[in-house]
């Protein structure tokens, strides 16, 4: 599986706003040209392939994160040879000096505040998951 980063350009070679083409691309089995239309919907896997372990959320909740950024995930499979997930993102440049001092402001908080708790029901039907979650 490989992961790729690539900055777009428009015709003269300039950049087009900063937008970025993100790829993940594997050489697994494919997806079954059948699947891919569901593919994207919550609790949906592969009627055609083996089962694997999850949810079947994992598609889903991308594709949505995706949507809010402003872009769309696409797929490219073929049986065989693997798959090709990939979306394109504006992604303007930041003020450096701003992004830092908020990630330093964030890094002061260690806990919560005196008196203040958090309760969260953790569900997974794999013990390790759970572990992580507690």
């Amino acid at each position: 599986m490989s992961l790729r980063i690539t900055p777009l350009e428009d015709v003269e070679g300039l950049p087009a706003e900063e937008e970025y083409r993100f790829e993940v691309i594997d050489t697994g089995r494919g997806i079954h040209p059948q699947d891919q239309a569901g593919i994207y919907e919550p609790f949906e896997q592969s009627k055609h392939g083996t089962r694997t372990e999850g949810t079947g959320l994992g598609l889903a909740i991308s594709r949505r994160y995706i949507q809010l950024l402003g872009g769309e995930l696409d797929l490219e499979s073929e049986l065989g040879e693997g798959s090709r997930f990939f979306f394109t993102l504006a992604l303007p440049q930041s003020d450096q000096v701003a992004a830092v001092r908020q990630f330093e402001e964030k890094r002061r908080v260690r806990c919560l505040a005196s008196g203040q708790a958090v309760e969260a029901l953790v569900v997974d039907d794999i013990a390790e998951n759970r572990e992580v979650l507690e």
